[in-house]
């Protein structure tokens, strides 16, 4: 599935958005399988996903890696987290919502959290009403054995929302990535009972030709014998700044943001 307004016109009518296919440079949507899923027990504790083919679905993502990775990965493997990406993501929170009640509601004995976790993340997300919920995960790029190029999305490490998304959706359920610009996406969790008259899992990319933007230098992370790096203004105000972006973007080029906080937070 390539068609990007047909997907985009599914979401709003679900879940009572008003997305503009316009806005999006392409898209990644992954139907989830029992490996790939966080809500299910499941063998092993990994928490990415795997994206291939990099004439593909790779494409919606940027990629960044170390040269001598890139060179030489069998000898050069402890190089594939010098450099990383974090992305950033804007959720829904009436899609969130949506999603933790609907495992509250139907709570499962395959399910790898109990029914009081769901029960206070609703506590929690109904504790602040705006629509918007700024998140990230992570990006590492990664060759196989076989020579087989992917992208790593996610680990244990992303940011508490986008893992609780990840924890609410079970295999056959679809993770939407819709990208707006280089490193920052809209993303949806689509339960496969509002989308069981179509195989939605698919990707598309815009024309290889016209660049879709510049990436974030405070998106590209470090990572070297333990150490990550902080990114240019610090965790803290990278994260504020994400949000008051995340808003602006929401509500358009004439908001107001007000910022409050003592002396030497980063407010400037």
């Amino acid at each position: 599935m390539n068609d990007l307004p047909a997907l985009v016109a599914r979401i709003n009518k679900v879940y009572g958005v008003d997305l503009e296919p316009g806005k999006y440079s392409g898209f990644y949507s992954k139907k989830l399988t029992k490996s790939s899923s966080l809500a299910v027990k499941r063998p092993g504790h990994g928490y990415h996903i795997e994206v291939t083919d990099p004439d593909g679905a790779m494409l919606v993502f940027p990629v960044v890696t170390s040269a001598a990775y890139e060179a030489n990965s069998a000898a050069k493997g402890a190089e594939k987290r010098r450099f990383y990406l974090r992305l950033d993501v804007t959720l829904w929170r009436a899609n969130l919502l949506g999603l933790v009640e609907r495992l509250i509601s139907n709570h499962t004995t395959d399910l790898d959290l109990d029914k009081d976790y769901y029960k206070a993340q609703l506590v929690r997300l109904r504790g602040n009403d705006t629509p918007l919920i700024p998140s990230s995960t992570h990006c590492t790029f990664a060759i196989r054995a076989t020579g087989q190029r992917q992208i790593e999305l996610g680990t244990s490490d992303d940011q508490e929302d986008f893992v609780l998304l990840r924890r609410c959706l079970k295999p056959d359920d679809y993770l939407v990535f819709l990208a707006r610009e280089p490193g920052r996406f809209d993303v949806f969790g689509l339960a496969q009972e509002d989308m069981a008259d179509n195989n939605w899992e698919g990707w598309a990319v815009g024309d290889p030709g016209k660049p879709i933007g510049v990436l974030r230098a405070a998106q590209v992370k470090e990572e070297v014998a333990g150490y990550e790096a902080r990114g240019v203004y610090g965790n803290a105000t990278e994260k504020m700044i994400v949000s008051v972006v995340a808003a602006c973007e929401s509500w358009g080029s004439r908001s107001i943001v007000a910022l409050a906080g003592v002396p030497g937070t980063g407010k400037a």
